[in-house]
């Protein structure tokens, strides 16, 4: 059964096609539009988070897999602009132990979420945005990698959203799976994994805030690897890693403010 136009906007409080305007209708140009990393997992999107995270600017929330959990069982839910079909959704979300691992205070989300997770973008804004509160920041982001396979859609919801792509030797992310208990014991399996995770992100990098980052060049020479980048992605990127660190990995420098 295929459900179209009005039918599909009065059942999820959404257009299919364009997506929701609550981000343009609610921000305005107040606050820049999120960052997203996605990529294969055990390629270092983790890793890139972090870096991220250290920005005085930007607050990169852990994996919600929003599109797993919630989005793609939007048939059970409905439209949130029902307050009972948004009560029980975010219960049920909140109560899972991932909820739990964002860091945040699951209490106050919840109150958030029940008072501004009118549709489905709106419920994935307010988790990014409850976690940059709770640290301070404005602008916010989210790492999932499985968030590959529905980028478009991050791209409907959020125009202007940076899409970072992180990519990784498939040799070592293969040998990383390996060692992993939740993966397959197989390395074809693993090879295979990686591969669709990266043909899945690579359907945007006609997308003009696409950036593809590998691992191995960001974590030997940061520098050489952004220096062709666009403005946005230096300037967001390389002042966080110049950043003074424990982590001989980084190189310390001075901070440069986030201007985007």
């Amino acid at each position: 059964m295929t459900i179209q136009g009005k039918q599909y906007t009065k059942l999820f409080g959404e257009s299919r096609t364009r997506g929701s305007n609550h981000w343009r209708q609610r921000h305005r140009m107040a606050v820049k539009p999120p960052v997203f990393i996605i990529g294969s997992p055990r390629s270092g999107t983790t890793f890139l988070r972090n870096v991220l995270n250290r920005h005085p600017s930007l607050a990169m929330c852990g994996e919600t897999r929003f599109f797993a959990d919630v989005y793609k069982r939007r048939w059970l839910f409905g439209n949130l602009a029902n307050p009972k079909n948004r009560r029980r959704l975010v219960e049920q979300y909140l109560s899972a132990s991932r909820a739990r691992r964002l860091g945040v205070d699951v209490g106050g989300l919840k109150e958030k979420l029940l008072r501004e997770a009118t549709s489905y973008p709106a419920m994935l804004t307010g988790i990014m945005e409850y976690h940059a509160e709770s640290q301070g920041k404005k602008r916010f982001g989210e790492k999932t990698p499985q968030h590959a396979f529905c980028a478009e859609t991050l791209c409907q919801w959020y125009p202007g959203a940076a899409i970072i792509h992180m990519v990784r030797d498939p040799r070592d992310v293969v040998a990383s799976l390996e060692r992993m208990t939740w993966a397959p014991n197989s390395v074809v399996s693993n090879a295979s994994m990686w591969l669709l995770f990266d043909r899945a992100a690579r359907r945007l990098q006609n997308y003009a805030s696409y950036l593809l980052v590998r691992y191995e060049t960001l974590v030997t020479q940061p520098e050489q690897e952004f220096e062709s980048a666009r403005t946005l992605e230096r300037n967001m990127i390389l002042p966080c890693w110049r950043q003074p660190s424990q982590s001989p990995a980084l190189t310390p420098g001075p901070v440069v403010p986030l201007d985007r």
